[in-house]
């Protein structure tokens, strides 16, 4: 026995969110008549049908993954082209949202099951960010890297899990290239502008988090780039593309063969040594 919304979302239908508005607006029958409840129970005995047309439950397909590189500015945070999966599923799940103003790895899948393993708290998922910071005349100090590296509390209250911050510019050293970018002039910090450049690795997505900490020492983000997500990586995928992923790959982590929580593991590491 399940939901109706969850028996929708698994018959690849839409999503539970949207089956609950399917549901809201009387476009659902169990057994003839309307459902009237998103929590409605149904189970293998009982019809289901939308707009009138019998929804059949099926075997989950193989789990598939994609990458694709989220330009700034996205605000839908969706590929403009994906392949869709042979099996016809309509509907893929976005796994790690990123605010419009932070580009880099998206990663969608027509697997919830993949979906809720990369994104539960108890997975302990690694995201790996490069972030250059206007910091004006001060800079990242050693104390700021161990109190991060603790998890900081704001002064709101808000208290974020602990982020291992490498620091790998500090004026003099800039300019340089930012890694994972498209290639372009605008690919070059410059020292009147960007004043340090750091690599983060966290284990929590919440929203702004990263954005929020740095603001909590005074300084802002100029630019904010997720390189990797758990063993996936951005790599060399240009801005607006989309590339899957290697089903083996997608394989061993759902088997829970691949640590999530090693940044050291990434994609290429793992399919070299395979």
């Amino acid at each position: 026995m399940s939901t109706v919304t969850r028996f929708l979302a698994k018959c690849g239908v839409s999503s539970r969110r949207k089956a609950q508005d399917l549901v809201f607006s009387g476009r659902v029958r169990v057994n003839g008549e309307v459902a009237t409840s998103a929590t409605q129970r149904v189970g293998a005995a009982d019809r289901v049908q939308l707009d009138g047309a019998l929804v059949r439950a099926h075997s989950a397909p193989p789990a598939r993954l994609w990458r694709y590189h989220k330009p700034h500015g996205d605000a839908d945070a969706q590929p403009p082209r994906i392949d869709r999966p042979p099996d016809g599923t309509p509907h893929l799940h976005l796994i790690g949202p990123l605010g419009v103003e932070t580009e880099g790895l998206l990663l969608l899948t027509n697997s919830p099951s993949l979906k809720r393993t990369l994104e539960h708290p108890s997975s302990v998922c690694v995201r790996r960010y490069w972030a250059s910071l206007n910091t004006g005349r001060r800079t990242v100090t050693s104390e700021m890297v161990q109190q991060l590296a603790a998890g900081v509390e704001l002064i709101d209250g808000r208290r974020f899990k602990p982020i291992r911050v490498e620091v790998e510019a500090r004026d003099e050293d800039l300019p340089r290239r930012v890694p994972g970018a498209r290639t372009s002039t605008s690919d070059f910090i410059r020292t009147p502008t960007y004043k340090c450049a750091v690599t983060m690795f966290m284990t929590e997505g919440k929203l702004h988090e990263i954005r929020r900490v740095w603001q909590h020492y005074g300084f802002s983000v100029v630019r904010l780039i997720r390189q990797a997500y758990g063993p996936f990586e951005l790599g060399s995928l240009q801005p607006g593309r989309t590339e899957e992923v290697d089903p083996k790959l997608v394989r061993a982590v759902l088997k829970g063969e691949i640590p999530l929580d090693s940044p050291d593991r990434t994609q290429n590491a793992i399919l070299t040594s395979s």
